[in-house]
């Protein structure tokens, strides 16, 4: 049978149609809200929806799943949640949530978990609470934050990625749930005080409850032995000095140990924007350790520190970063002229 050149045509148009047809279809898994409320959304039947995946409401609001559960998903809604309503369409996009690491984040702060705030939505999503009703997962959350700091091999361009957590205390106790997952993590920590602030001792390090783990491994001998006892010493002064003020009766052991720990207090404190180098250091807490500053008043300390680094000969200077540490022999010259350079300031 033989076709008119008319339904040839037709024919072939036809096929064409057919073979193209799902070409230039997309399909996207949709669910639809049952609950909204406190910027949360439920949403039923997105059953191949991943953790942290974002997703769009029919009002053009994004979000991102946190919990998948058997009957439907939880969504924190990136934004106000008034426009949406029960029954509303919401569609996966197939991408998850992650933050662009460039050259330009070099330097910068990036606030990536907030503690307090994940506490929060977690109750809000009827997560099972744990210890201070922090969901389960914190502790995971904190260690692949923190595993990504590495050192890149010279084959995949070397230099390194070093993680800083900042944990903020409430109420100064590090005993909480947050700072001590942490500090189970990292290798050591620095507790920095509001008290200590407002006492104008800045910086306003906590010396009995910042430690290293890596300990005096790192640090020069020189200043090893120099040191050694300040960290014991200025712990038993905050102590003492705490009771201090509730008495006037006080043993000579006593007082010389408030007088010692005033003036290693005041030779720690810097002003800001004024590093001082390793070798000054060794020498400015050299004069405090050893009692050349007992007899100096509190507020000549800080000219005395400043006078030491200007009046030493830089071959002195250069010895104390000598691996040998400092010997007996080497301890004789800069102990006579600390002793000398401190005279005119007691």
């Amino acid at each position: 049978m033989e076709f008119s050149p008319r339904v040839v045509e037709l024919t072939t148009l036809l096929e064409s149609r057919i073979s193209n047809f799902y070409t230039n279809f997309q399909v996207d898994e949709i669910g639809r809200v049952v609950l909204v409320g406190d910027g949360i959304a439920r949403v039923y039947g997105l059953n191949e929806i991943q953790v942290g995946e974002m997703v769009e409401f029919a009002s053009g609001v994004k979000g991102i799943a946190i919990n998948l559960e058997n009957e439907n998903v939880g969504i924190v809604v990136f934004g106000s949640d008034t426009a949406i309503k029960e029954g509303d369409l919401v569609k996966r996009t197939g991408s998850t949530v992650d933050v662009p690491a460039r050259k330009a984040m070099l330097g910068r702060v990036v606030d990536v978990l907030g503690a307090m705030a994940y506490r929060q939505m977690s109750l809000l999503l009827r997560r099972p609470p744990g210890r201070e009703a922090f969901p389960g997962d914190v502790f995971y959350l904190h260690s692949r934050l923190l595993e990504r700091a590495a050192k890149r091999s010279d084959q995949t361009g070397a230099g390194n990625f070093t993680a800083l957590p900042v944990i903020e205390t409430q109420a100064g106790d590090v005993s909480a749930y947050i700072p001590t997952n942490v500090i189970s993590i990292t290798d050591r920590q620095i507790c920095l005080e509001t008290k200590l602030f407002y006492c104008e001792i800045r910086p306003t390090i906590n010396v009995g409850l910042s430690i290293s783990r890596v300990g005096s491994a790192t640090q020069l001998k020189a200043m090893k032995q120099v040191c050694g006892s300040s960290k014991l010493e200025l712990a038993q002064y905050r102590e003492v000095a705490a009771f201090a003020q509730f008495g006037s009766d006080l043993d000579a052991a006593t007082q010389a140990l408030l007088n010692r720990g005033a003036r290693l207090t005041e030779v720690l404190k810097q002003p800001q924007y004024a590093p001082l180098p390793i070798e000054k250091q060794i020498l400015v807490i050299y004069a405090a350790v050893n009692g050349i500053c007992d007899r100096m008043p509190l507020d000549r300390i800080s000219q005395y520190e400043r006078a030491i680094p200007s009046q030493i000969k830089p071959e002195l200077l250069q010895s104390l970063l000598e691996k040998g540490g400092l010997t007996n022999e080497r301890k004789m010259e800069p102990d006579a002229f600390l002793k000398e350079s401190a005279l005119p300031y007691l």
